[in-house]
């Protein structure tokens, strides 16, 4: 029987990555574990990863009103990660369309330890396939916008992601689709 592989993230590969001035750095708890999060978190919104006392990552999650998240990870000390909601999308984002009847749409993403590829946005008849992503402020979250067009009659609209993702240590890839149904009235 093989092993199953997990993909440690650790304190120092993280901070290599990250832009240190929108980042704050503080110890936290009894076992000199160590916080990292955003700057943006004062106001409400971004990343926060613990640390346990060896560097290894133990939380992250995402914040949309501090100290309230939507997006949870928690790792064990080998690297499993358990995820504590079912959804890909870390936020959907929209502008409820005036007359010209187009949702804009940004949707984030959690590239902490992943990849992804193959993306493809759909609602009703319309199909993106043509999604770039882009780095955001908050860290290891990515993003990408598309302009979704709606029937002017209707109240809400189902969207739906599908793609995949790569586990960046194991190479490991899973499909995913995860929906949304937004209110345009």
């Amino acid at each position: 029987m093989a092993i199953e592989k997990h993909c440690l993230v650790n304190y120092d590969s993280l901070l290599h990555t990250l832009d240190t001035s929108g980042i704050e750095i503080e110890p936290f708890g009894l076992y000199d574990s160590i916080e990292v999060r955003d700057t943006s978190v004062k106001n409400g919104e971004g990343s926060v990863f613990h640390f346990d006392s060896k560097g290894r990552l133990g939380l992250y999650a995402f914040m949309i009103d501090w100290p309230h998240t939507n997006f949870l990870i928690v790792y064990d000390s080998t690297g499993r990660k358990q995820r504590m909601q079912a959804q890909e999308v870390v936020q959907w984002r929209y502008t409820k369309p005036k007359t010209d009847s187009i949702l804009k749409l940004t949707v984030l993403l959690c590239a902490v330890d992943r990849n992804y590829g193959d993306l493809k946005l759909s609602a009703n008849d319309y199909c993106d396939s043509s999604i770039d992503l882009f780095e955001t402020t908050y860290s290891k979250i990515i993003y990408f916008k598309s302009s979704v067009p709606v029937d002017k009659n209707s109240d809400s609209i189902k969207i739906y992601l599908r793609g995949e993702t790569m586990e960046k240590c194991t190479k490991k890839r899973f499909a995913f689709i995860d929906s949304t149904m937004l209110a345009l009235r």
